[in-house]
């Protein structure tokens, strides 16, 4: 075959990802031609060396470029295989191709593989020889049939050649280890058997044979023991067979109804997923709802059962109907049958007849399914939350993977139920009232609910004032009445009733002429104290005839004749009085009456007052009105062009501002739907992309409104219309999900890595959220339940039905500017220098502009005003407002006797007031409205006064003087009936009553309101309001100061949401990270991001207002899930080493910018308020994105990432608290003796007396900061009784830093030789050098006789001969300085070993102090002429090195126990970070293993240790940090558990973790196997074969370690099973397929003897049933 073909078949195998794997042994003839004729096709080679004993080794060393597995010894091959395939599928390889090295396979058939291979990929290949060929072996060709019998009788598959060893093997496809108990030939058979019986497709292809002659053949068949060996697997493989594979595939054709599934759903297992649990709790409490009495736990039962949920969960929840609860249940189907069926709730428990339990029956029937079906969905929700808090994070993946995975295989189901449970939701939320009521925005307090009905009621408020004026202030008052009646004509006509309650545009004639009326007739309930003085100072005789001669003196003038009817009936004046308190009735003349229409006072004016029938909130309705009105009067300026018609009120201002903010919010929406629909379907490029992302925000707002039906049943509109808001989020939450997509490979992976985030930064938002429920105002309380619901709704979908709609895209291009995005999201922003500084020089600067942000009371100044009503408002304050300004005063009650007391006592202290100088006026009618018990008074005292004497005398006397002016005799008749009338309380029902009072009184609601008008100015309102606030039954009605206490309550209000906010959501990080760490690492970018937001608000000086305070809480909320997404990334990355942070930052870029468009287009606004919420959404949701790019990562990696990258561990907080608190105390001691040393320099004292008590303090002072470390095991050995009375040189070993300390406490009486950096130390330096300290840089002969002096004064001089610390503990290389001195000064040297320092403070880690044990052995004195370690000081700088090197040793040997606390401390800080269930799991585990005491006394110290079921691999580590010449091996089934083991910052190239099933995987040779608690997860076939392959794996004297549940002991072993069950079943902890299948010791016997083994047992049974069995290999000779 030419090169250039066998370069097509080479690249062919390439793209293929296909290897060669060449077993060989012995064939040494024929393996260099063999590899040279492969490697024309393949480049990918393994040659397996089985044992090769000729010159094999010399052959493959010619072939470098090959990679080579070589055995010690002969295996046989089997073995060989299993390696080479195992090597190939760890290599990443798809394919491997086994060929035989004694050269009777042809490489030329290589391409008859490939070919087949592409036409049916994942089949397993067997080459077919030519069993007809001339120089076939015959017992070859017998051995052949014979095993393609047994084939086709063990899968039912018939092949030609089965035993054939040039094949192609689908690795991939086949778990590579599963099938692999034999070792020799049999093997080939084994494989293809267990590989046909996993569904794997088996075919044979042609291939070419050549066998030599018979003497020139080399074989290593050996006939007896290989067929022997052949029959035994054979018959294994036929036994599984009958007993497991025919069972097993009928099974599987039979359908889930079948009795063994049925029998089998009948034991208790509660190894359930969420899911599973979940439902079974809700149809247990549906089921115990619904009104089947009697049969509720019998269909619960049988449905369980049907759909294969947790019998037990289901039967315990239906028992929701247990007695106390029953009347709670029935009421609530009661209550919801009413409001389905739009009944009121009424019970008739006054009227049993059979029609009303007739109806009450059907209310309850029909409420109590729907009750129950809320109930239940309910329930679940709850189930949900508590079960992913309680479960481990991969459970609530689970969860959700198993619904996708439910509803894909039922499409039907998922279908029907997407489109339930929207019509559901739709029926309900279109039955929500929206209410439009703006009071809804005021605090519902106790102490506010007042005002709000004030609000609500009070009609003055609501009034349009129409002014009527001609052109240049020329005004002719004919032509304005006119145009006025023309106006209220065709408004009455239009609108009256329907939009207008009445106009009010000139005096009521009659009205006037009936005040005199009402007056008399009620005149008694008018008299004060002072009245009745004054009458008895007018009834007297001589009064009386000067009242006579002046009622004449009026009658015969020219307005006698109107005056003539007063006279006759008030000839005294008796009402005068009373008639003047009119008056009251206007603080002052600020108009004038022409032709009875009112006038400005300046008559330049005509003015209408328009009441609506609406309020001032009902902007919709009140708009028709608004446009009414303009076109009138519009129509009036046509007809009159000298004429200007303006108006002003409440309403119009109301309905101004609410068409420009749907016109605004109108024309920003189109333009930020325009550019996000072009954005996104640029990034996406798919159609379905908007709608996927816009739906899952529609379900939300529907769930959220069908529930608050549910709850409230109604909710205000303006309250959902701030709540699309939050629909920002909401779709962030589906963007996230979109653009994560494009980074999986399948729908199951991107819901396992985006449910966790999505779940816990979804509860964190609605927590924020939530926390509006705890404000004052409705309005917020409906904001934040909307906003919550709705969010829910919103995760709910994008977890359960979005999915469905999504498929993986890692292996599809993605178009241009996604890549673009994804680049840019990819770049290092934490690692860009210039941009980190720069947020922290800006958070700096924030954190000082901040406190110029000042909240904006002034609610007026959002109000949009347009020009004409701007110009008009303007007009109506230079008519009528002088620098005064009239406020009201109302005062409310219940009734009007209620009112009417508390009116009295308002005007007494208004009196007073204006008295005082305080207020300038008021008017009120509280000489007419008066309380019920003063009119009772009053009528009582009238009665009394008018005696009858009295009226006698008083008859007689009128009578008297009226004839002295020639009155008629009977002339004063009425006046003396009215006085006999009967007087009756005031009927303030009365027309004439209502009419007179109308502006002074209104009632609604059992509410009764009386108004008192007030002159003030703007100055004395601070003074004044106080005075009122403690009275509930007051309300002052003045706008700004109204708006500006409801401000500061909300302003209150925002400080109480920003705490709850705030508490919810570090309490739930917390919760779910475990660590508050982590939390405030995720809360920090949040509070930075707050920082720098409300920092340039104060640079720009925007303030807070009553709008974007709210939006605040909108920025918290999606800045809080950005941190979570930016945690989430990073966590992953370093619990299991998978990247999620591009792909969360690129969902995150997506969100923000959404979220920016959205409200980044309010700019364009023109309402004040809106402009006011674009500017700081974009300013915020910057500060957002970039301090989560940049902070998080960096606090991410420099606390916990970068430390463990290099073998250190993770920061803590309580870590950096004991550092924090240990510093600081040196730092004191230092500063301490920095001042000892400044006044000591001033005492007249000896200088060494002065050293020597610093010397003396600074071993106090070291000696104390040892002892305060409580958290360190301290231990000093002193074997020989060293006091260092006689100096010597002592010499140590550096760690650490406190080693300076540990030195220093031995003796006061020492001096040390330093380094650069403690000698010029800015803290301790001084201190030093002053107690004569030696710096080594300038060299020890410099120092001699100084040194020399220091020896003579009886000190000992410390050094270091390392020079410098370690960073791994182990001792360097001596330097000769300490030896030399030793020599010099004739010395004595005392070595000094120090354990554990760099365990406790690092070189590499100096500022995290951790628990340890600090160990000091002093060694005995080397006399300074003992010529034992040598004569020279550089033989003893050897000799020394080498001892205490030694010493060193020993002692890291005897401290090597589970006693040292190091490596407890080091073991549960290599699962911090990984999660809370983690790390629990971990300190719970080893405590209870006693730091895995008897493991490690049981393992040997040296060798290879294989861990089966390691799970996290605490037990690996822990053995690897005991000893140093472990080499350990752990092996588990869950890939979650693997990663988490593999990515721990202790692990070293001597500790390596493989995901395999240890069944199946090809396990090392090992001197130990422990089996830890794993033999019950498999069954007892699978455990006799495990137990079986580890004994054949063991070296000679290695050791089989197994530790499972005795089931013989059955008195402990209910506790073992309990909590196996509650680790697989309840937490799902530990995973496993299949039932627990606990052993017993006869059952491990019968094993061990099988295997040939020693058997010890030890107990293990404190609590459980736990029993360790021990296995070894039988001595010879035993």
């Amino acid at each position: 075959m030419s090169t250039n073909t066998t370069s097509v078949w080479r690249k062919k195998l390439k793209e293929l990802e296909i290897v060669v794997v060449i077993p060989t042994y012995n064939n040494g003839k024929t393996l260099a031609a063999v590899i040279e004729e492969v490697c024309r096709y393949a480049d990918d080679i393994i040659v397996v060396n089985d044992g090769s004993t000729d010159d094999t080794a010399n052959i493959l060393e010619q072939y470098p470029a090959i990679r080579t597995i070589t055995h010690p010894v002969n295996k046989g091959k089997g073995t060989a295989l299993k390696h080479g395939l195992s090597q190939a599928k760890k290599e990443g390889f798809r394919y491997a191709i086994t060929i035989d090295s004694d050269g009777q396979h042809f490489a030329s058939d290589i391409p008859c593989f490939i070919e087949a291979i592409e036409k049916e990929p994942d089949t397993l290949l067997v080459g077919a020889r030519n069993l007809a060929s001339d120089n076939m072996p015959g017992k070859n060709t017998f051995a052949n049939k014979f095993s393609n019998f047994w084939f086709r009788l063990e899968t039912g598959l018939k092949l030609e050649d089965t035993q054939s060893g040039y094949r192609l093997y689908p690795l991939r496809k086949m778990n590579v280890q599963s099938c692999w108990y034999t070792a020799k030939y049999e093997f080939e058979l084994e494989a293809i058997v267990f590989t046909a019986w996993g569904d794997v497709a088996v075919k044979n292809i042609p291939i070419h044979v050549y066998y030599p002659p018979q003497a020139e053949r080399v074989s290593h068949f050996r006939p007896f023991r290989d067929f022997t060996r052949i029959s035994v697997l054979n018959t294994v493989l036929v036994l599984i067979t009958c007993l497991w594979i025919v069972p097993r595939n009928l099974l599987r054709k039979l359908s889930w109804s079948n009795c063994k599934r049925f029998f089998t759903d009948h034991v208790l297992n509660t190894r359930e997923s969420n899911l599973k649990i979940v439902l079974a709790i809700m149809l247990g409490i549906f089921m115990g709802i619904v009104p089947l009495w009697g049969y509720q736990m019998l269909i619960t039962l049988f449905l369980a059962h049907l759909f294969r949920l947790n019998k037990v969960i289901a039967l315990v929840a239906a028992n929701i109907s247990i007695p106390p609860m029953i009347p709670l249940l029935l009421y609530g189907s009661y209550r919801t049958g009413c409001m389905v069926l739009g009944n009121p709730p009424d019970l008739h428990l006054g009227d049993l007849s059979l029609e009303n339990v007739k109806s009450v029956l059907e209310q309850y029937l029909i409420g109590s399914i729907i009750f129950a079906m809320a109930c239940s969905l309910l329930s679940g929700v709850i189930s949900t939350v508590l079960l992913a808090i309680c479960r481990r994070k991969t459970d609530m993946t689970k969860f959700f993977v198993g619904l996708y995975n439910y509803f894909e295989r039922h499409k039907v189901l998922f279908y029907l139920s997407l489109s339930v449970c929207i019509l559901f939701m739709a029926l309900f939320a279109a039955q929500v009232r929206f209410e439009e009521n703006v009071t809804s925005f005021f605090p519902d307090t106790k102490d506010s609910q007042n005002a709000i009905n004030v609000f609500e009621n009070l009609k003055i408020k609501d009034k349009i004032m129409i002014m009527l004026s001609g052109k240049d202030g020329v005004a002719d008052a004919d032509s304005l009445i006119e145009a006025a009646e023309t106006i209220k004509q065709d408004l009455q006509q239009q609108a009256e009733g329907t939009l207008i309650k009445e106009i009010f545009s000139k005096a009521d004639e009659n009205l006037i002429n009936s005040v005199g009326d009402f007056v008399y007739d009620n005149l008694p309930l008018f008299l004060s104290d002072e009245d009745y003085q004054r009458l008895d100072t007018l009834l007297t005789a001589g009064n009386i005839a000067a009242l006579m001669q002046k009622n004449y003196s009026n009658l015969i003038s020219p307005a006698g004749f109107a005056l003539k009817n007063y006279i006759m009936r008030d000839p005294l004046g008796l009402g005068s009085q009373t008639l003047k308190h009119l008056q009251d009735f206007q603080l002052e003349a600020n108009y004038e009456l022409i032709n009875e229409h009112i006038f400005s006072r300046d008559g330049s004016t005509l003015l209408m007052f328009i009441t609506p029938v609406f309020n001032t909130g009902s902007t919709g309705k009140n708009d028709k009105l608004i446009r009414l009105i303009e076109n009138e009067l519009q129509k009036a300026e046509k007809e009159h062009p000298q004429l200007v018609a303006e108006y002003f009120g409440g309403p119009s201002v109301g309905v101004y501002n609410a068409r420009q903010i749907k016109k605004d919010t109108l024309v920003t929406s189109s333009i930020a739907l325009i550019i996000i629909i072009v954005f996104i379907s640029l990034v996406f490029k798919h159609k379905k992309s908007i709608p996927l992302i816009i739906t899952p925000v529609l379900f939300g707002a529907l769930f959220a409104l069908c529930l608050i039906y549910f709850i409230k049943g109604g909710i205000s509109a303006i309250a959902v219309g701030a709540g699309s808001a939050v629909m920002g989020i909401a779709l962030s939450y589906s963007i996230h999900m979109l653009a994560h997509q494009n980074h999986v490979s399948s729908v199951q992976q991107l819901i396992r890595e985006i449910a966790y985030p999505l779940t816990v930064g979804s509860f964190t938002t609605i927590g924020a959220f939530f926390g509006l429920l705890f404000t004052s105002s409705n309005l917020l309380r409906d904001f934040g339940l909307f906003a919550s619901l709705a969010l829910i709704g919103t995760t709910l979908f994008c977890l359960v039905y979005l999915p469905h709609f999504l498929k993986g895209q890692a292996h599809v291009k993605q178009g241009a500017v996604l890549r673009f995005i994804e680049k840019l999201n990819a770049y290092p922003y934490e690692k860009n220098k210039g941009l980190v500084g720069g947020i922290l020089v800006l958070t700096l600067i924030c954190l000082f502009t901040s406190q110029n942000v000042r909240f904006n009371e002034d609610m007026m100044s959002l109000n949009y005003e347009p020009a004409h009503l701007k110009q008009s408002e303007n007009k109506l304050a230079e008519l009528f407002d002088k620098k005064e300004k009239t406020v009201l005063f109302v005062s409310t009650g219940k009734d009007m006797g209620d009112a009417t007391g508390q009116y009295a006592e308002t005007n007494r202290l208004l009196s007073q007031l204006k008295e005082e100088g305080k207020i300038k006026d008021y008017a009120s009618a509280g000489q007419f409205l008066i309380p019920e018990e003063v009119q009772e008074a009053r009528l009582k005292q009238w009665h009394n006064y008018w005696t009858p004497e009295k009226k006698a005398w008083l008859r007689e006397t009128i009578r008297t003087e009226a004839a002295r002016y020639h009155f008629r005799e009977h002339a004063f008749e009425p006046f003396f009936q009215w006085l006999d009338r009967p007087f009756q309380p005031l009927d303030y029902q009365n027309e004439i009553t209502t009419r007179l009072l109308n502006e002074w009184q209104t009632s609604a609601d059992s509410l009764t309101m009386l108004i008192t008008q007030v002159r003030m100015n703007e100055t004395d309102k601070e003074a004044v309001y106080p005075l009122f606030q403690p009275k509930e039954k007051v309300v002052i009605f003045d706008r700004g100061y109204f708006a500006s206490q409801w401000v500061s309550a909300v302003n209150q209000d925002f400080y109480l949401i920003l705490y709850i906010s705030s508490f919810l959501i570090f309490f739930a990080l917390w919760i779910s990270y475990g660590r508050i760490e982590l939390t405030l690492m995720s809360f920090l970018p949040m509070l930075v991001s707050w920082i720098i937001i409300v920092g340039l608000m104060g640079m720009l000086g925007i303030e807070f207002n009553i709008i974007n305070i709210i939006l605040s809480t909108f920025i918290f909320g999606i800045g809080d899930d950005f941190s979570i997404f930016i945690m989430d990334g990073l966590q992953n990355k370093y619990r299991t080493g998978r990247q999620l942070l591009n792909s969360h930052k690129t969902a995150i870029f997506f969100s923000a910018f959404t979220t920016v468009i959205g409200m980044g287009t309010l700019v364009f606004a023109r309402h004040p308020a809106l402009q006011s919420i674009s500017l700081i959404s974009i300013l915020g949701m910057i500060a957002v994105v970039l301090v989560a790019y940049t902070l998080q990562p960096i606090l991410f990696r420099f606390f916990i990432t970068a430390p463990a990258s290099k073998g250190l561990p993770p920061y803590t907080l309580t870590g950096l608290a004991r550092t924090g608190g240990l510093f600081l105390l040196f730092f004191i001691g230092c500063l301490f003796l920095r001042l000892l040393i400044a006044v000591m320099t001033l005492l007249p004292i000896r200088k060494a007396y002065k050293k020597q008590v610093l010397c003396q303090l600074i071993h106090v002072t070291c000696k104390g900061l040892i002892h305060i470390a409580t958290f360190v095991h301290k231990e000093k050995i002193n074997r020989t009784g060293e006091t260092f009375k006689k100096p010597a040189i002592l010499i140590a070993n550096h760690q650490s830093f406190i080693d300076i300390l540990v030195l220093l406490a031995l003796t006061p009486k020492l001096v040390m030789v330093t380094n650069h950096w403690v000698w010029h130390s800015p803290f301790f330096g001084a201190i030093i050098r002053y107690a004569d300290f030696y710096y080594v840089g300038d060299g020890y002969e410099l120092y001699v006789e100084r040194m020399r002096q220091k020896v003579k004064e009886g000190y000992s001089i410390a050094i270091f001969p390392e020079g410098t610390r370690t960073y791994d503990g182990r001792m360097k290389r001596f330097h000769k300085g300490a030896f030399y001195l030793s020599e010099k000064l004739q010395l004595d040297i005392i070595p000094v070993i120090l354990y554990g320092n760099c365990k406790i403070i690092a070189k590499a880690q100096p500022f995290n102090v951790r628990k340890g044990i600090m160990l000091t052995e002093i060694l005995p004195r080397i006399p300074a002429n003992d010529a034992t370690y040598g004569t020279t000081y550089q033989e003893r700088t050897k000799s020394i090195s080498a001892r205490m090197k030694k010493e060193y040793a020993r002692i890291c040997r005897e401290q090597s126990t589970t006693d040292n606390p190091v490596f407890y401390e080091n073991l549960i800080q290599n699962y911090i970070y990984k999660g809370p269930v983690e790390e629990w799991y971990i300190r719970i585990k080893v405590k209870m293993e006693d730091n895995y005491r008897l493991f490690n006394r049981l393992v040997p110290v040296k060798g290879q240790i294989t861990d089966i079921g390691c799970g996290f691999g605490p037990l690996c580590y822990m053995l690897s940090q005991l000893s140093e010449e472990r080499e350990i091996t752990g092996i588990d089934y869950d890939e979650d558990k693997i990663a988490v083991a593999q990515h721990g910052w202790l692990r070293t190239p001597r500790l390596q973790f493989v995901c395999a099933n240890a069944l199946e995987y090809p396990l090392p040779e090992s001197d130990a196997f422990i089996l830890n608690d794993i033999l019950h997860y498999m069954n007892y076939e699978h455990q006799r074969t495990l137990l079986l392959r580890c004994m054949e794996r063991l070296r000679p004297e290695g050791k089989l370690i197994v530790r499972d549940g005795n089931a013989a002991n059955t008195r402990k072993h209910r506790l073992t099973r309990f909590t196996e069950l509650l680790s697989t079943g309840i937490f799902s902890f530990n995973k496993t397929t299949e039932q627990l299948c606990f052993t017993s010791e006869a059952q491990i016997r019968s094993i061990a003897q099988e295997g040939g083994m020693q058997l010890e047992i030890l107990p293990n049974d404190r609590y459980t049933s736990n029993t360790i069995y021990i296995f070894q290999k039988k001595q010879t000779g035993t």
